[in-house]
């Protein structure tokens, strides 16, 4: 039993390093994704295979805590999204691009 409670101990602990230490400044909740497309005119981006619906005033942060709007995000980027009750993303915090983001 305690082999097993080691082994479980060591691959969550694994699992955790992967998804890297979040930067500072950046929110501890939201899903870490990889923004493919962005629909400016829509307000709808593709991340993760998924389509999600954005709100009108979403707030869009770089690596450096600038803000910018939807349409400077570049495709490829890696990104915390932050969504509402209602599953309309909120917040897009960009990632640096050393950040190791899991792949689906």
């Amino acid at each position: 039993m305690r082999h097993a409670f080691t082994i479980l101990l060591v691959l969550v602990t694994t699992l955790s390093m992967a998804q890297g230490i979040r930067p500072k400044g950046f929110p501890a909740y939201g899903l870490e994704m990889r923004i493919v497309a962005v629909d400016a005119a829509d307000y709808r981006i593709e991340a993760d295979g998924l389509v999600h619906k954005v709100t009108r005033a979403v707030k869009v942060m770089t690596p450096e805590l600038d803000r910018i709007f939807l349409f400077q995000i570049k495709p490829g980027t890696g990104a915390i999204i932050v969504k509402n009750k209602n599953a309309t993303v909120t917040e897009i915090w960009l990632l640096p691009d050393n950040y190791p983001l899991m792949e689906n």
